[in-house]
């Protein structure tokens, strides 16, 4: 009797042991999508910054220098460059 009660609380233990480990790589899984996301996220940001500019450019009646605002569009285009190789 002893040898079987024994017996079950290894096999409990192990399953518990197992859906741990179960459980360990699922969360490694979602770090590593939520990383993927965070990425996808800055990019989006920086686009769209990019396209804020862009439009204030084009709808800016103010002085219009253009190789200031070209300059910004290429440091806009290069940070997004930078960020999607991160």
């Amino acid at each position: 009797m002893i040898k079987s009660k024994q017996s079950n609380n290894i096999i409990f233990l192990e399953q518990i042991v197992q859906q741990k480990l179960r459980k360990e790589q699922e969360l490694n899984f979602y770090e590593q999508e939520l990383q993927k996301l965070y990425t996808k996220l800055s990019n989006l940001r920086s686009e769209i910054n990019l396209t804020n500019l862009i439009i204030s450019v084009i709808t800016s009646e103010k002085d219009l220098d253009i190789a200031k605002v070209l300059h910004e569009i290429d440091t806009a285009e290069t940070s997004v460059a930078n960020m999607s190789k991160e």
